[in-house]
């Protein structure tokens, strides 16, 4: 916080503008910068704000007094272009599992606890389910992680992922992300940008950014953090029941990410374009 402050107040000094990017959900919930409003924030504000989304954009010019033309929106999905996956196979044959996975810092508030309980309610109820959990296992719960994949049927950790390839090779052999995540920062998650270039539907907790950016009735489902087990576990065996409909999902994942994308990648020119222009001289 001192740091962003003496950083604001040599800027000004210097008569240079500063462009403020934020990515935390919590910073802007009411009364979330209550203890940087009294540093950093009051000298940030007068200076270019860039947020994920437009429900950012309003929290922070309704309830934190930033201009309204001070703030940009510059969306993650500009991070992730789209990704040829080529010949994946969407529906699984009679006998093989339908693979839900987890890819984020493997910690509570990210919701592993939640993914397990949606596995192992469907293997309950006799569905052919299989799990594979992908990312840096915090210390603090790694017995407790995989002692619960030990007990669930096919359902095993893969490693923290490092690079494209290893994403490449999760998302092919998944056929839902599930993110139910409660973690209070959560805005825009790559994670799930990620997942839809690569043709995956998700279903996460209704959180940040994605309810007003992202939700999409056959791509992105969200539900409630409180009723995600429930809810997840029904959407879930409602597609395994209609196996026919996996490709077209898959295909509806793509075009939702490409769509997205591409005007994120606007965002982004225009963006880039404001920023690096030279100062007006004196």
């Amino acid at each position: 916080m001192w740091f962003d402050a003496w950083c604001a107040s040599r800027a000004a000094a210097a008569g240079v503008p500063l462009h403020v990017h934020h990515h935390s959900w919590a910073c802007l919930e009411d009364g979330g910068l209550a203890w940087y409003r009294r540093g950093a924030f009051a000298r940030l504000r007068p200076h270019r704000h860039w947020v994920l989304c437009e429900a950012m954009r309003e929290r922070l010019v309704s309830r934190h007094a930033v201009e309204p033309e001070a703030v940009g929106v510059l969306s993650n999905a500009a991070l992730c272009p789209p990704v040829v996956c080529g010949g994946k196979p969407v529906r699984p044959p009679p006998g093989v599992p339908f693979t839900l996975g987890f890819f984020s810092n493997v910690v509570a508030s990210k919701g592993i606890g939640a993914f397990l309980d949606v596995v192992e309610r469907l293997q309950g109820a006799g569905r052919l389910v299989a799990a594979r959990v992908a990312g840096p296992v915090d210390a603090s719960i790694a017995t407790f992680v995989h002692g619960r994949l030990a007990a669930l049927r096919d359902a095993r950790y893969v490693g923290a992922l490092r690079g494209d390839a290893d994403k490449r090779s999760f998302f092919a052999g998944v056929h839902r992300l599930l993110l139910p995540s409660r973690h209070v920062h959560e805005a825009e998650p790559l994670v799930v940008i990620e997942a839809l270039a690569h043709g995956v539907p998700v279903i996460a907790t209704d959180r940040g950014c994605l309810p007003t950016a992202w939700a999409h009735p056959r791509v992105v489902r969200l539900f409630a953090a409180d009723a995600f087990v429930d809810a997840a576990s029904v959407a879930i065996a409602a597609s395994m029941d209609a196996p026919d409909d996996l490709a077209a999902d898959a295909a509806a994942a793509t075009a939702w990410h490409r769509a997205r994308h591409d005007a994120s990648r606007a965002q982004r020119e225009a963006a880039l374009a404001e920023i690096t222009q030279a100062p007006p001289a004196d």
